[in-house]
C-alpha cells in the first residue's frame, strides 16, 4: 500500500503589511531652562525642523512673560506692603488715573472706608482736602500741569498737615502725595513765639515786641493818615509796696493791675509791660481826646480797685 504524499508548506504568523522607522529626529533647547522640545518625523524634515524651532520660540517667549509677570506681581506686592507700612499718610494715583495706591493713614485723614479704594472715590477726596482750604490757585496748578510740584498746609479735622506733592517717574508713574503731620510742631512754634514776645508775669507785650509794633502802627498812621495814641503808664509807690509786703505782693499787683488795663481795651489796642511798674498803650484809630478819656477812665479805676 503505497503512502500518501503530503505536501505542506510553512506561513509566517506575522502580519502582512510592513512599517518604515522615522527619518527624522528632532530636538530644540528651551531659552533658559533645562527643558528639551522633541518631535518624531517620517518625512519633510526641513518643515518639522522650521515647526520646531517655532513652537520652541513660542514655549520661550510665553516663559519670558510668565516670569515677567510674575515678578510685576511680587513687585507690586512689595510696593504696597512698603506704603502701608509707612509712618505717615501715603497715596499714589498712576499717570493715567486707572490705579491707585493708598495706606491706612490716608485713608483715616480723607475719612474714606475701606470699601472706598477706587481712584475716582480717591481723586475726590484729595480735590475736597484742597478745596477745603480755599486754595483755588492749586488745582488750578495741578490741572493745568500735571508734573507740577507743589507743599501747601492743610488745616483738616483739628491737625495742621504740611502737604508734599509731586510728580514720580522712577519704576512707578504717576503722582504721590505725603502728609506730615505738624500740628505739635506748630503748637510749639507758637509757644516760642509768645514766650519770645509776651511778658511772663503779667501776658502783656514785652518792651521789643511793643517796639516792633508800635513801628508797624507809626507806618500806617502816616500812609493812610489815621490817628494813632499812645499812653504811658505807671504805678505810684510800688516800691514801697514790695519792701513793705515783699515781691509776691509786687507781683500780685502787677498782675491785677494789667487784668484791669486789658479789660478796658478794644482787641485792637496794643498792651505792653515796659519795665518794672510801667505799662505803655497804643491805641489805634484813636485821637488825643479819646485817648485823654482813657487814661483818666483807667487812672480812676486804679485808684478806686483794692488789691489783697
Amino acid at each position: 500500500m503505497a503512502s500518501p504524499h503530503i505536501s505542506s508548506s510553512r506561513r509566517s504568523s506575522a502580519p502582512s503589511h510592513s512599517y518604515r522607522r522615522s527619518s527624522f529626529n528632532g530636538a530644540k533647547q528651551l531659552a533658559g531652562t533645562d527643558l528639551r522640545l522633541v518631535a518624531l518625523c517620517s518625512q519633510n524634515p526641513p518643515f518639522l525642523e522650521r515647526q520646531l524651532e517655532a513652537a520652541a520660540a513660542t514655549m520661550a517667549e510665553l516663559g519670558r512673560h510668565g516670569a515677567k509677570s510674575e515678578l510685576e506681581r511680587l513687585q507690586q506686592g512689595r510696593i504696597s506692603a512698603l506704603i502701608r507700612s509707612l509712618p505717615v499718610p501715603f497715596v499714589f494715583v498712576d499717570a493715567q488715573a486707572t490705579d491707585a495706591l493708598i495706606n491706612g493713614d490716608a485713608r483715616a485723614l480723607l475719612k474714606l472706608s475701606p470699601t472706598e479704594a477706587g481712584v475716582e472715590q480717591i481723586a475726590s477726596a484729595l480735590r475736597h482736602l484742597i478745596q477745603s482750604q480755599g486754595n483755588a490757585a492749586l488745582h488750578h496748578q495741578l490741572a493745568a500741569d500735571p508734573r507740577a510740584t507743589a507743599i501747601f498746609y492743610a488745616h483738616h479735622h483739628g491737625r495742621t498737615y504740611k502737604v508734599d506733592t509731586q510728580w514720580i517717574d522712577d519704576g512707578l508713574v504717576g503722582r504721590i502725595w505725603t502728609f506730615h503731620d505738624i500740628t505739635e510742631e506748630r503748637r510749639l512754634e507758637e509757644e516760642l513765639r509768645v514766650l519770645a514776645s509776651t511778658d511772663h508775669l503779667t501776658g502783656a507785650l514785652n518792651r521789643r515786641a511793643f517796639q516792633l509794633a508800635f513801628r508797624s502802627e507809626l507806618a500806617r498812621c502816616r500812609r493812610y493818615g489815621v490817628p494813632l495814641s499812645l499812653i504811658m503808664l505807671d504805678l505810684d509807690h510800688f516800691k514801697r509796696v514790695n519792701d513793705t509786703y515783699g515781691h509776691q505782693a509786687g507781683d500780685a499787683v502787677l498782675k491785677e493791675t494789667s487784668s484791669l488795663i486789658r479789660s478796658s481795651l478794644r482787641d485792637s489796642d496794643i498792651f505792653c509791660r515796659f519795665g518794672g511798674e510801667e505799662f505803655a498803650l497804643l491805641l489805634p484809630h484813636t485821637g488825643m481826646d479819646e485817648a485823654a478819656l482813657l487814661a483818666e477812665r483807667l487812672r480812676y479805676a486804679m485808684a478806686e480797685t483794692p488789691i489783697d
